[in-house]
């Protein structure tokens, strides 16, 4: 269930918890309060490996406890509740069928892969231009950077400040051009009401598309600030702007054109990529000012943890009153449908960021419900620079996953707070490989992006981010192919180990690891002064390579630090990677070659594949625009099979690395039954064969067939 912090992705059932489910604005950390989104769902692994999951689907308050049965209550405040019930035969396989229900993950656009950087505190365009610099001066791979509120016009959203900020649309084309930056602005949901200087707020009045009180309320016991438009029964709150603001009612279809229309009069401006959208629980920060007329949705009968366990008496507190009406007919009460907001603006947004760009982009976006990942992704909200903090990270990106919002991480290093070295460090070791990477940090911190350190007298902390993100950066397209699988087949990116191994019940409880898809095993440095991590590699029968190729046996493992994130290859996959040593974006991922790193199983077969389109076309899985291959590996023969191929941009397999036990041997090999012209020895325990193979060579169907056999 979600969106709640916990201390341990397995439930604990003795302690009767209860955790709210309400969307709202509060910084992460502490269990048993509501977060950013909402997600009634749950999943039980069965003895024998099984699952099932349920989905409580209901968009009013809710609250769930745990019960020392084992047994779960649930509670709602109203509205309707379906119950979705989904039978798998493993756990990921529940996980494919709640997606197929609520819709799959978004494909992200391959430079979105890459290290994204930001920072709340920019003072001027010279002060963004300096980080960057310096990032790039130190060779930190950097692809995507970050707008927040800064580069705002009095904080009004589609404007920028044209006196601090001069100079900000040069530099998002110089580094566009230049450096293939991508970049990402923030816009929040409120507009000021100010009919003089924000035309965006007075064209929204007069299309009528923002959040209204409802007629039943009197217009004394409304919050009605002066000098503002009152003929349309909108409710006014306080958020960023330095006035009253309105909310937009994202359930209109009006409201939707019109927020198309004013994204798209930013992008001529500003010419962003991706947006992130913020405060959209909706946050309100009025609460010092009014409260709630008393009414029965605001204030209602039954005691819920939505508002006891948050020390309120309200339902509308920090955000709207619940007696607003939204929709196309003001049908919607925001009683039932408040937590949706988050949705229904990421939804909004998508459309606007393609409209916009003509790119597919992304919307990142704090509040989330169910079917959000359909549309967008989010990041894990305002979390704390301490150590249990990035601890807890690991349990929120699985969660996502099973969520169906597989494009997620939390702010690196933390938000609130000054980091460390230590712990900075660390965070990006872990950071790597989250789905979704970025560095963000609160105003009046101390700087934490990648190159401060240098400067802070803690080289280190930039060296090991360079090392670990050189690591991710590699293993690109092989995370690429997991987001074509999310999207099309609902399967998760950053997955618990017991989704891989149900059987294996030392797997059960573990949350200080996890998997990469299936054959990546991440094993983080999690606590201060950390030296050695104790790992454990799950299920007798699998074969674990360290990442120099060795063979590590299955079970409980101490690794000792060593420069490098702990990281375990899984026997029996095949996986695409980098030809490439070093990267300073995804654009030398995408123009320099591909290896196959082929990991044996005791058996000595394998299977991989590898999907690639432009990415960065809208819709280039729907529309067939896209390549896709198979690997398989068994008899000494590994066979490269063409399953699609629609994207006709040559790409190159340059080498086959193959582990071995033949140390010593010498091999020859064919492709395709002709024998390549060299000679090829196991050396290390790998095979290194050279093949430069064009995967737009053949067509469908068709397969090179690589043979090997010791020289007599």
């Amino acid at each position: 269930m979600g969106e709640n912090t916990h201390h341990s992705l397995r439930h604990d059932f003795t302690n009767y918890k209860t955790y709210p489910l309400f969307t709202q604005d509060r910084a992460t950390g502490d269990e048993q309060f509501n977060y950013y989104g909402v997600h009634p769902f749950y999943t039980c692994l069965e003895s024998d490996g099984q699952s099932h999951g349920i989905l409580y689907l209901s968009s009013n308050a809710m609250e769930y406890t745990l019960l020392p049965e084992p047994g779960l209550s649930f509670k709602t405040l109203g509205g309707v509740l379906d119950m979705f019930v989904f039978v798998g035969d493993s756990p990921g396989h529940v996980i494919e069928l709640y997606t197929s229900l609520i819709g799959r993950p978004i494909l992200p656009p391959f430079w979105g892969l890459g290290y994204q950087l930001t920072r709340w505190g920019f003072k001027n365009t010279d002060d963004l231009r300096a980080v960057i610099d310096r990032n790039q001066k130190a060779n930190v791979p950097l692809d995507v950077m970050y707008m927040d509120i800064d580069y705002m016009d009095q904080y009004h959203d589609f404007s920028y400040n044209r006196q601090s900020f001069a100079g900000l649309p040069q530099l998002i084309h110089e580094t566009k051009l230049n450096d293939n930056l991508h970049w990402t602005l923030i816009l929040d949901p409120a507009i000021e009401a100010v009919e003089k200087d924000n035309p965006v707020f007075m064209d929204g009045y007069n299309r009528d598309v923002y959040v209204k009180w409802d007629k039943s309320i009197a217009k004394q016991d409304r919050y009605n600030p002066p000098n503002v438009p009152s003929d349309r029964d909108v409710l006014y709150g306080k958020v960023w702007p330095r006035g009253p603001a309105a909310f937009p009612d994202f359930f209109k279809n009006v409201t939707h054109e019109w927020w198309i229309r004013w994204v798209g009069q930013l992008h001529k401006d500003l010419q962003f990529d991706a947006l992130w959208i913020d405060m959209n629980e909706p946050a309100n920060q009025n609460d010092q000012i009014y409260h709630c007329p008393q009414n029965k949705y605001d204030y209602p009968a039954v005691r819920t943890k939505a508002l006891y366990g948050n020390g309120v008496r309200e339902l509308g507190h920090k955000t709207l009153c619940m007696t607003t009406k939204q929709g196309d007919h003001n049908e919607y009460l925001h009683y039932d449908v408040h937590s949706l907001y988050g949705l229904t603006e990421t939804m909004a947004t998508q459309k606007a960021i393609h409209a916009a760009t003509g790119k597919r982009g992304f919307a990142v976006s704090r509040s989330t419900y169910v079917s959000s990942g359909r549309y967008g992704t989010h990041w894990l909200g305002d979390n704390f620079s301490v150590w249990d903090n990035m601890k807890f990270s690991i349990i929120g990106i699985l969660e996502f996953n099973m969520f169906g919002i597989n494009f997620v991480g939390p702010d690196i290093c933390g938000f609130l707070s000054n980091t460390t070295p230590e712990l900075c460090k660390r965070w990006h070791q872990l950071g790597a490989f989250y789905p979704f990477s970025r560095n963000h940090n609160c105003i009046g911190n101390r700087d934490q992006d990648p190159a401060s350190w240098i400067t802070a007298g803690h080289p280190e902390v930039t060296d090991a981010m360079k090392v670990a993100f050189s690591l991710r950066y590699k293993l690109l397209p092989y995370f690429y192919t997991l987001f074509y699988k999310g999207h099309t087949r609902g399967q998760t990116v950053a997955r618990p180990l017991f989704h891989e191994f149900p059987t294996d019940n030392n797997t059960h409880s573990i949350d200080e690891q996890f998997m990469f898809g299936p054959a990546v095993l991440v094993s983080p440095f999690l606590y201060e002064g950390q030296k050695q991590v104790k790992a454990y590699l799950p299920d007798t029968n699998t074969v674990w390579y360290d990442l120099n190729l060795n063979q590590s046996k299955p079970g409980y493992v101490v690794i000792d630090d060593n420069g490098m994130i702990p990281v375990h290859l899984r026997g029996g996959y095949i996986l695409p990677i980098s030809s490439e040593p070093n990267h300073v974006n995804t654009r030398t991922v995408r123009e320099g070659g591909l290896n196959l790193l082929v990991l044996p199983d005791q058996s000595g077969r394998a299977v991989g594949d590898f999907f690639w389109d432009d990415g960065d076309s809208i819709d280039t899985i729907e529309k067939l625009e896209y390549n896709y291959y198979t690997f398989s590996l068994e008899n000494n023969t590994l066979d490269l099979t063409v399953e699609k191929l629609n994207y006709k941009t040559k790409q190159l397999i340059k080498l086959i690395e193959i582990v071995s036990s033949s140390e010593g041997q010498t091999w020859t090999v064919t492709l395709d039954g002709k024998p390549l012209p060299l000679e090829v020895k196991v050396h290390g325990g790998v095979a290194q064969i050279p093949v430069n193979i064009d995967l737009i060579g053949k067509s469908v169907g068709e397969k090179w067939s690589l043979k090997w056999k010791p020289a007599f």
